[in-house]
């Protein structure tokens, strides 16, 4: 947690001084020799290179940058350019580029109170270590959530990985409802890519057999890697799709606990309604992209 509060907290900083509110940036100007874009090649993203000193903007370099659309459209080759570069780095940026736009100024924001709050978070717990010791399991397979693998793998696709916060929700709920103090279920939740280990070792003191077919260290780590790869560039970040991975095994565990306890009817494998708007939104909108329609 510390460290991306410190991956997170530099990467503002160098926001500022890209932006010009701190002191720090070196001005130069370039000609634009090659300009390219990214539009319409599949998982490329939708991104508007330009170039200068001959360089090949199509190929990653310390002589391209990205930039906007509507101001790439406008951009010719031959066109004079305004760059700003970092004291200690020789990566480019371009003045009033996308790197320090309002948008990634208000995600990476929200990010640092995210991270102060889990800090905050993780501090009360080492502070007051009888919150965990007081969370005691129960082998009773209907007071956990469970459901088909196959609605598992679709829905977190369809929601880009936001079922998988809705399955350790519905779960820490569940274990939750069997403890007199409360466990905050939600900001659990929200925090599990950091914290999942705790959910990941409960389930597997109180596993059906003697050892658990899982390693809650293992699946904490599978879990923060998916989670974290989200903030990879394109095409990378889509790995962050595959964190369902990590909680497959528990929840085939549940899954044989209800079969076992003869609670089949509990497991939850059919698609909604629901469901199926946010399956359509997502293939409509992966289209879009891959066709080049958006």
């Amino acid at each position: 947690m510390l460290t991306l509060f410190a991956v997170t907290t530099g990467k503002i900083y160098k926001m500022l001084v890209i932006s010009e509110v701190l002191p720090g940036a070196i001005l130069k100007q370039e000609v634009i020799t090659g300009k390219t874009s990214t539009v319409g090649r599949p998982f490329s993203g939708d991104d508007h290179w330009i170039s200068w000193n001959q360089a090949d903007p199509s190929k990653p370099g310390s002589e391209r940058v990205n930039m906007p659309r509507e101001r790439w459209l406008r951009t010719e080759v031959g066109d004079p350019v305004d760059l700003l570069f970092l004291e200690e780095d020789g990566t480019p940026f371009l003045r009033n580029g996308i790197f320090a736009s309002s948008g990634n100024f208000a995600f990476d924001f929200l990010l640092l109170v995210l991270e102060i709050l889990g800090i905050r978070y993780c501090l009360r717990f080492y502070r007051n270590k009888e919150l965990w010791e007081t969370v005691e399991g129960s082998d009773d397979a209907h007071e956990y959530f469970a459901v088909s693998d196959k609605k598992l793998i679709i829905m977190s696709f369809a929601t880009m990985g936001l079922y998988t916060l809705y399955w350790f929700y519905k779960n820490w709920k569940k274990i939750n409802d069997l403890n007199s103090r409360k466990i905050l279920p939600f900001w659990r939740s929200l925090l599990s890519y950091l914290i999942s280990y705790s959910f990941f070792s409960y389930f597997s003191k109180i596993s059906p057999q003697k050892k658990a077919s899982f390693s809650p260290l293992l699946l904490a780590f599978l879990y923060f890697f998916f989670s974290s790869s989200a903030r990879l560039p394109d095409p990378f970040w889509m790995i962050s799709a595959f964190s369902f991975l990590a909680i497959l095994p528990v929840n085939k565990m549940i899954r044989g606990m209800h079969i076992k306890n003869g609670t089949e009817a509990a497991i939850d494998s059919i698609l909604t309604g629901w469901n199926y708007v946010f399956i359509a939104l997502f293939t409509v909108g992966f289209l879009a992209s891959f066709l080049n329609f958006s």
